[in-house]
């Protein structure tokens, strides 16, 4: 058996993980295991964290029982997550997201998007309306002449606790 000689690190000595850091693999929570990628999701509503999932949330338990070797190639990866966590973006980017409810006026660039977590089977309720929500999801980008209720709105990913 070969050894494997040991070499010492010079130069920059932080202690940094990875580069970029907007999208993570987080733990989800039960109550949210169902949502798919691009639903937005409540990680941890003291700290503020939210974000939208960029892939699906991985199964506690991975199915190893595949009945054909074209089942098992051809299974989902969950993202490389493993068991019960997904791709979360937190942080930058605009998506286009459903604000239900109708948009404050005046109306203008910032006004606060807010999100409350899912439910058990149930879709994450994103709305303009602070009260009932866990977390500050972002804030809208363009300002609308006429907001409409129940409107896709071009929303940027800025999240924070509730203040």
């Amino acid at each position: 058996m070969a050894g494997i000689k040991k070499f010492p690190l010079t130069g920059n000595k932080d202690n940094q993980i990875f580069e970029y850091s907007d999208t993570l693999s987080l733990e989800i929570d039960d109550a949210q295991k169902h949502l798919k990628a691009g639903d937005a999701v409540v990680v941890n509503k003291e700290a503020g964290i939210a974000g939208i999932l960029v892939s699906d949330v991985a199964p506690g338990e991975e199915k190893t029982d595949y009945a054909t070797a074209a089942e098992a190639l051809t299974k989902p990866t969950y993202g490389l997550n493993r068991a019960k966590h997904a791709s979360v973006r937190v942080k930058g980017g605009v998506f286009a997201l459903k604000v239900d409810g109708t948009a404050p006026t005046p109306f203008k660039p910032g006004t606060l998007v807010y999100l409350k977590a899912a439910t058990a089977g149930a879709k994450p309720t994103i709305t303009f309306t602070k009260a009932g929500a866990d977390v500050v999801l972002g804030w809208v980008k363009e300002p609308y002449n006429a907001a409409v209720k129940d409107g896709i709105y071009q929303v940027v990913l800025d999240t924070r606790p509730l203040g």
